[in-house]
Order: C-alpha cells, then sequence, then structure tokens
C-alpha cells in the first residue's frame, strides 16, 4: 500500500510539472490518438471494401477505393509526421527542463550528501529512471490506451455475429503474454537499480584515467595498473548485469512468439471454417481477419501499456524520491571578525557508510588571523579537517559539546 501510494504521489508531481512547463504536450498526444483511431479503421474497412468490389465485378468502385485509400494514407501520413515532429520538439524541451531540476536539486544539496554513496546511487538511478519513467511516457501509455479502448469496442460492433468463445480464447492467450511481460518488466527495473551501481563505480575510475588534477598523482605512485585493473573489473561487472538481463529477456520474449501463434491460429482457423461453411463471403472473411486482429493487438496493447505505466511508476519514484531527497545547503556564511577561535573539542569523524574514523578525538583551537601549517603524511586526514572546518562536514561526535566560545566560537564549526 505504502509503495502504491508513492507511486500515485510520483505521478501527480511529474504531471503539474508537465502542466507547468509542457502542457501542449496533452494535446498532441490526444492528437496523435485520434490519428492512430484513423488509421486503424482504414484498415479494417479496406480489404473488405476492395474484395467485395472485385467479386461483384464493380472494378471502377475497386479503383476508387484504392484510390481513396492511397489519398487517405498520404493526407493520414502528412499529419502525423507534423504531429510526431511537433512531440518530439515538445518532448525534448521537457526534457531539457527536467535536467534542470535534477541539475538544481543537485546544487541544493550538502557537500556531504554529495559524496555519500547511498545518495551516489540514487542520483545515478534517478538519471536512468527520468528517462524510463517520464510522464511524457506515461501520458503517451493512457492516451494509447484510450485508443486501444476504442479499436476494441469498434471492432466488437463489427463482430457482433462472432461467438463469445473466439472472444475469450484470443484474450486468454493476451492475459498469457501479459505474464511474461510483467516478469520483464520487473527484473527491467532490478537490472538499473544493479546497472547504476556499477556505472557509478565505473566512472570514477574512468574519470580518474581523463582528469588532469589526477594525472599526477597517478604517475608518481605508479597507480596506473590499479586504476586499470578496477576499470577493467567494473566493466566486466556491467556487462555481465547487461548479459543476464539480456539472457532473461530473450526466453521471455521467445514466450511471447509461441503464445502469437495458437492466437492467430484461433483467429484464422475459425473464419476459415466460416467460408467453407459458406456462412461468409471473401470479403467478410478479410473484414474478421482484420477486425479480430485489431481485437487481439488492442487486447495486447492496453495489457503491455498498463504494464509499462506500472513498470514507469516504479522509475518515476525513484527520480521523485531524489528530487525530495532532504537537504539544507545554505551556502557559507561569513567569517566572524575582531577577536574569536574556533575550537575543535574531541571531534571525531567517519565517512558516510564507514566505520573507521579518519579523525579522532581531535582537540584543537585557531585563532581568528592566525596562521598554522598542517602537515602529514597521504590518508593523515589534512582534507577531511579542511572540509571540517569549512562545514562541508558534521563531525560524527563532539558536535553536541559546548555550542558556544564567546560570541564568535562554533564548536565543530558547522558554518554552513
Amino acid at each position: 500500500m505504502k509503495h502504491s501510494c508513492g507511486k500515485i504521489k510520483s505521478l501527480i508531481y511529474a504531471a503539474k510539472m508537465m502542466v507547468k512547463y509542457k502542457k501542449i504536450l496533452f494535446l498532441l498526444y490526444s492528437a496523435r490518438t485520434i490519428i492512430q483511431l484513423a488509421n486503424a479503421y482504414i484498415f479494417i474497412f479496406f480489404p473488405s471494401m476492395l474484395i467485395t468490389n472485385l467479386q461483384s465485378g464493380s472494378y471502377f468502385a475497386a479503383a476508387m477505393v484504392v484510390l481513396g485509400f492511397v489519398g487517405l494514407q498520404m493526407v493520414i501520413s502528412i499529419i502525423s509526421t507534423i504531429v510526431q515532429y511537433r512531440i518530439e520538439v515538445a518532448e525534448s524541451e521537457y526534457d531539457n527542463q527536467i535536467d534542470i531540476i535534477q541539475y538544481e536539486k543537485l546544487m541544493t544539496l550538502r557537500y556531504e550528501q554529495l559524496v555519500e554513496p547511498n545518495v551516489r546511487n540514487e542520483y545515478e538511478l534517478s538519471k536512468a529512471c527520468r528517462e524510463k519513467g517520464s510522464v511524457k511516457g506515461i501520458m503517451s501509455s493512457i492516451f494509447s490506451i484510450i485508443n486501444s479502448i476504442a479499436v476494441f469496442f469498434s471492432a466488437i460492433v463489427i463482430l457482433s455475429n462472432l461467438p463469445l468463445y473466439v472472444y475469450v480464447l484470443i484474450t486468454a492467450f493476451s492475459l498469457l503474454c501479459g505474464i511474461s511481460q510483467i516478469k520483464v518488466a520487473r527484473k527491467n527495473y532490478t537490472a538499473e537499480s544493479e546497472k547504476a551501481i556499477a556505472m557509478r563505480k565505473l566512472e570514477y575510475f574512468r574519470d580518474g584515467l581523463t582528469w588532469r588534477n589526477y594525472a599526477k598523482e597517478i604517475r608518481a605512485f605508479s597507480l596506473s595498473d590499479f586504476i586499470l585493473r578496477k576499470l577493467g573489473e567494473n566493466i566486466d561487472e556491467v556487462y555481465h548485469i547487461t548479459q543476464r538481463y539480456n539472457h532473461y529477456i530473450t526466453r521471455k520474449t521467445w514466450w511471447a512468439y509461441v503464445i502469437g501463434i495458437p492466437q492467430d491460429a484461433t483467429i484464422y482457423i475459425y473464419n476459415i471454417f466460416q467460408v467453407l461453411k459458406s456462412k461468409i463471403t471473401l470479403g467478410h472473411f478479410s473484414l474478421n481477419i482484420s477486425a479480430l486482429q485489431q481485437v487481439a493487438g488492442s487486447v495486447d496493447n492496453i495489457l503491455s501499456q498498463c504494464i509499462s505505466i506500472n513498470e514507469q511508476l516504479t522509475y518515476l519514484n525513484a527520480f521523485y524520491a531524489f528530487l525530495t531527497l532532504p537537504s539544507d545547503n545554505k551556502g557559507v556564511n561569513s567569517l566572524p571578525q575582531g577577536e574569536g577561535v574556533f575550537e575543535f573539542i574531541d571531534v571525531s569523524f567517519a565517512y558516510p557508510g564507514q566505520t573507521e574514523y579518519a579523525l579522532k578525538n581531535l582537540t584543537l583551537k585557531i585563532r581568528l588571523g592566525e596562521k598554522i601549517s598542517i602537515v602529514g603524511q597521504n590518508g593523515a586526514g589534512k582534507t577531511t579537517f579542511i572540509s571540517l572546518l569549512m562545514g562541508l562536514y558534521k563531525p560524527s561526535k563532539g558536535i553536541k559539546r559546548k555550542m558556544l566560545y564567546s560570541r564568535f566560537f562554533l564548536s565543530c564549526l558547522v558554518v554552513l
């Protein structure tokens, strides 16, 4: 229940963003749905009208049907191209706006949050989820479902004399395909979550090879072999995650193809027997085949789009979770003027996710204006000390000791 509520909140939040930044997408998706619906009707009726006219010897009428079909297809193709172009432009502009929102969120996070592994993992996952779980994809799926429902009921009206068991069989085969799609959707999110963590590690070592700031350290301390080895290990990890997922998808896709064979066989076998019994003409045979294929396609699409919406909401929930991370970065306060002391009183600090202290039981006073030098080996804690001094990190211990030492004193130096 809690997970479902989270998805609903994410959808409402994303829908508000679309209304705020690109409400024209709703109109464009509606236009595309109408075009797809019109095209579906044309393909249902055209074969039947053509065959009926040819059988009756009305060749001129058959030619007019063909010309009408070609003309309508040209008009629909032109309109569809224009609408699709406008959709792609609007979606690109919307994506850019979402990127800005994501970057703005990064700027509000405290420094210590940015370097925390869990937050970095959430950020990497949110980048993948923004593409796979955007509200534009959800809205597109909703309009696609509306289109399929309209086609489904229109085909039902055309096939009003068809026995119920034919519909039941077609729907049953579609449901079996839907089961495999649900499993694929769940596996997809799991794979993306694993890949996000692996990609964060991979990019860390990849950046180490390309950033100029690291070039001296890599050469001075002979780190090339170590970094290349770690880079190779992370490349292998990403590859194995992808391969494992692709193998799973292949098995489920094969199952969907197998289920599709008896579904198509049901459609054709029933209508062939109707022709052999002289209950329907060839024109009606073509009409029934087209209409039944639209029924099957509509059921398949409704199921797949519902599964897609649920999957995208899962991704969107992860994206929304990152945007709603608590953050209180208020910027840097100016240093106090005049007499005063910065003081560490028994301060210890461990990096997020680590059990060992980088600094332990540090007690130190620094008077304002005093010049000091900090010397130590690599890993001794010099950078950590400076980060604490600047308020980029909060001490793990000691923060609840004396808060003020005169009006200039800041215990543990939390200046952010």
